[in-house]
C-alpha cells in the first residue's frame, strides 16, 4: 500500500522546478528586452545625429546664401548687418584686390598662430527658431557664445582667394549647437562629439565692366561742344582718343585733346560706322557685356531711388558701400556734390535721359541710354573723371570737364561687380 506522505513532498519538488523554469524564462525575457532597448538607444542616438547633421546642414547652406549676400552689400557692422554707418564692406575687410584683379585674403588672416586659434573671423548663432547672431569684429577675433547663452545652432565662415582672377572661396562650418561647442570644426578630434558640416564653395566675380571704354566721351550720336567743352585723354596707352561719336562734332573743338597735347582733329572719331547705327540696349553689351535688364538684376546694384535732390541720394548709396547703381527713367544731377572717389569709383546706369547741371565731381562710369544734356555756368569745376557712355546726342557747354581716367575704369572693371556662386562644391561630414 502506497505511503501517502510522500505526496507532499514530490508536489513540493515539482513546485520548486516550476519556479525555477520560469525564473530562467524571466531572465530570458529580461535578455531579450534588454537587447531590444539596446538597439532602440542606438537606433534614437543614430536619429538625433541625422537630425543634428540636418540642421548643421541646413546652417550650412544659410551660411554660405549669408556671406555671398553681405560680400555683394555695402558696409556692415560688427554685427554683420548691413549699415551705412558700418566701418567697412565685407568685401573690402577680408578681401585684398591684386593686380589683374587676383584676390587675397588680409595678411594678419595668414599668420599661423590666428589661423590655429581663430580660424574663422565670422561666427553665428541662433537660438532654435531665433534669428541668427553674428559677429564680424575689426580684429578678426570673434569669441564663441557658450551653449548656455546661445542653444540651438551656429555656423562658421571664412573667405580665401581663389586660384584664378576674381574668383574667392568660401569656407563654412556648421553645427547644431553653440558656437563654444562646435568652433574647432576643423579639428574631429577636438568636436568629435559634435555632428558638423562644413562647405567649400567657389566665388567667380561678375565684372561691373566687361570692355571698358577708352575714351571719356563715347555717343551714338550727335555731339555739340558748345561754346568749349573740355574732353580730355592723356593717356596714350589708351589710344589717346578724347571724343567717339556716330553723328557729328560741332561747337568749339578748342578744349578737346589728347596725349602731349594732340590737337583736336588728331583726338576725335566722329561719324563713326561702328557707333552710329548702335541703340541703347547694344551699346550697353559693347561695354557690359549682358543686357541692361540682367546687369540691373545683379546682386551688388542698387536702385537710385529720387525725383528731386538725386545727387544728394546717389552719395547716400555711395557712402553706404555701394558702387553699382542704376535709375529707371530720366536723371537730373544739379547738386555741388563730391562722387566716388580713387578708391571706390562707381557705375551709373541710367535708363533715361540724363541731365548734369551745375558743379560737381564725378569719379566712375556713367551710361545714359538717352541724350544728356551737360551744363554749368558756375566757377566751380563740374567734372567727370573716368568716361561717360551716351546713346543719344549729347549738349554741353564749356563748364562741363570730361577727363579720362583709365586707374578708374580698370579698377571698375577688376574688382567692382557682384560674386556669383560657381557650379559645383564641396560637402564635408
Amino acid at each position: 500500500m502506497p505511503n501517502l506522505a510522500m505526496f507532499p513532498k514530490r508536489q513540493s519538488q515539482r513546485g520548486a522546478t516550476t519556479l525555477i523554469s520560469i525564473m530562467v524564462l524571466f531572465f530570458i525575457m529580461a535578455l531579450v528586452a534588454a537587447y531590444g532597448s539596446r538597439n532602440m538607444i542606438v537606433e534614437q542616438r543614430v536619429a538625433r545625429t541625422y537630425q543634428e547633421l540636418g540642421v548643421a546642414s541646413e546652417g550650412a547652406q544659410q551660411a554660405l546664401a549669408r556671406v555671398v549676400s553681405l560680400l555683394n552689400s555695402g558696409r556692415i557692422n560688427a554685427s554683420c548687418e548691413p549699415s551705412a554707418a558700418g566701418a567697412y564692406t565685407l568685401r573690402d575687410w577680408l578681401l585684398v584686390f591684386k593686380a589683374q584683379g587676383r584676390v587675397e585674403i588680409p595678411t594678419v588672416l595668414g599668420q599661423d598662430e590666428l589661423d590655429r586659434v581663430r580660424p574663422f573671423p565670422m561666427i553665428c548663432d541662433r537660438q532654435t527658431g531665433g534669428n541668427w547672431v553674428c559677429q564680424c569684429p575689426s580684429d578678426y577675433k570673434p569669441v564663441p557664445n557658450p551653449e548656455a547663452a546661445m542653444p540651438g545652432e551656429s555656423f562658421f565662415a571664412r573667405l580665401r582667394g581663389g586660384s584664378g582672377i576674381g574668383s574667392v572661396d568660401i569656407s563654412v562650418y556648421a553645427c547644431a549647437g553653440a558656437s563654444a561647442r562646435c568652433h574647432h570644426g576643423e579639428d574631429s578630434s577636438i568636436a568629435a562629439d559634435v555632428p558638423l558640416v562644413g562647405r567649400l564653395q567657389s566665388l567667380s566675380l561678375l565684372r561691373a565692366v566687361k570692355m571698358p571704354p577708352v575714351s571719356p566721351l563715347v555717343s551714338t550720336g550727335r555731339v555739340s561742344l558748345g561754346s568749349g567743352m573740355k574732353v580730355v585723354n592723356n593717356e596714350a596707352n589708351s589710344g589717346g582718343l578724347a571724343l567717339q561719336a556716330g553723328g557729328i562734332v560741332d561747337g568749339s573743338l578748342v578744349n578737346v585733346s589728347g596725349p602731349s597735347g594732340t590737337p583736336s582733329t588728331a583726338a576725335m572719331l566722329t561719324s563713326d560706322p561702328s557707333l552710329a547705327p548702335l541703340d541703347s540696349e547694344s551699346l550697353f553689351r559693347r561695354h557690359f557685356g549682358m543686357a541692361m535688364s540682367d546687369y540691373t538684376a545683379q546682386p551688388a546694384i542698387r536702385e537710385l531711388r529720387c525725383s528731386t535732390r538725386c545727387a544728394s541720394a546717389l552719395q547716400t548709396l555711395l557712402a553706404a558701400g555701394h558702387q553699382l547703381i542704376w535709375k529707371e527713367g530720366d536723371l537730373r544731377l544739379d547738386e555741388d556734390v563730391v562722387l566716388g572717389s580713387t578708391a571706390r569709383p562707381f557705375v551709373l546706369v541710367v535708363k533715361g535721359r540724363l541731365t548734369l547741371f551745375g558743379p560737381m565731381r564725378l569719379q566712375g562710369l556713367v551710361f545714359s541710354a538717352g541724350a544728356v544734356n551737360w551744363t554749368n555756368a558756375s566757377a566751380s569745376p563740374s567734372l567727370l573723371q573716368g568716361s561717360l557712355l551716351v546713346a543719344g546726342d549729347v549738349v554741353a557747354d564749356g563748364g562741363a570737364v570730361a577727363l579720362y581716367d583709365g586707374d578708374t575704369v580698370e579698377t571698375l572693371k577688376l574688382r567692382a561687380g557682384s560674386f556669383v556662386p560657381m557650379p559645383g562644391g564641396l560637402w564635408k561630414h
